[in-house]
């Protein structure tokens, strides 16, 4: 299988300390549009790369083994970020559809110097805090290997990963479906979440999703549908199963809306193995109880997208 990889040809230094990030852009395009059934991107053992905002650009011609043996990592704090490049995102990949990504290395976002800062303290964010990694638009993608943060696309399994993040580990946005997410093992996060979806009034859909034999740990948060107060739209055919916690604050939650709401009293649960649950009211805190017996059910219009 041909290979491209951003050390060698196209210059990386694999120090950790050298700017790579035009090797990666030049490796990158090269794979992507070698006209092969199948190219691997390598990312070789026993190298650090560090980079800068990178745009992972697609259509690419062939079938993409994004395989990570080595470390990539992020510029070490806000004031090392080249202003050259923006801050919003650090690893994107666009319009993939058909890649499978996997390794024993590690993606490494550094991002406790950005979680340290003022506005992160307390509690109310960052607006130029970066995406760590982010697939967008895309599809048929199997990512199996260390990472930091990740928000899927369609048709997406997540398998054999352990990820770690100052906010969620996994996020799924509006148009999200058929995710399998299996063997994850999540913290310290936010989490994993579904959302949040219908901001500013809109129609947001989410369906098809599995989470499935994962442990979560050291984490705020577990399982999430985040939903915001005023929009419309249907989640359907979510299933949580078997999933481990240790030391997380919410269990199992369905909320609307990601600021704090002053509504009492909350509606919450604990739960464990599968779960199907009605959403009666938004959440802001949690309050232990039994497991519901009726269904999750959301009312939708016939007429809407979803």
């Amino acid at each position: 299988m041909p290979r491209s990889s951003a050390y060698g040809a196209f210059g990386a230094a694999g120090d950790g300390v050298t700017d790579d990030t035009q090797a990666f852009s030049k490796g990158w395009d090269a794979a992507c549009q070698a006209e092969r059934s199948s190219v691997v991107f390598l990312v070789p053992d026993k190298y650090s790369f560090l980079a800068q905002s990178i745009l992972f650009k697609g259509p690419c011609k062939s079938y993409l083994l994004f395989q990570l043996d080595g470390r990539i990592v992020a510029p070490n704090g806000p004031n090392k970020w080249s202003s050259r490049n923006g801050k919003s995102d650090w690893l994107d990949f666009y319009g993939i559809h058909g890649m499978t990504m996997q390794g024993g290395g590690l993606i490494d976002g550094r991002g406790e110097k950005w979680w340290n800062l003022s506005c992160t303290s307390k509690g109310s964010g960052c607006d130029h805090t970066p995406n760590a990694l982010r697939f967008l638009k895309s599809s048929n993608l199997k990512p199996e290997h260390r990472w930091n943060s990740q928000e899927a696309c369609n048709n997406v399994e997540i398998h054999h990963s352990r990820i770690s993040a100052g906010d969620d580990c996994i996020s799924l946005g509006d148009g999200r479906h058929d995710v399998d997410i299996m063997n994850v093992t999540c913290g310290p996060s936010l989490g994993i979440s579904i959302g949040s979806l219908g901001r500013d009034k809109s129609e947001a859909c989410a369906k098809n999703i599995t989470v499935r034999d994962s442990v979560i740990k050291q984490s705020d948060n577990g399982l999430r549908i985040k939903t915001w107060q005023g929009g419309s739209g249907a989640v359907s055919k979510i299933n949580f199963n078997n999933i481990g916690m240790d030391k997380v604050q919410l269990h199992p939650a369905a909320a609307q809306g990601d600021g704090e709401l002053n509504l009492d009293p909350p509606f919450c649960w604990k739960a464990y193995g599968i779960i199907e649950t009605r959403v009666t009211r938004p959440l802001r805190s949690c309050m232990m109880g039994e497991l519901p017996k009726n269904k999750f059910v959301l009312q939708q219009d016939s007429n809407k997208r979803c």
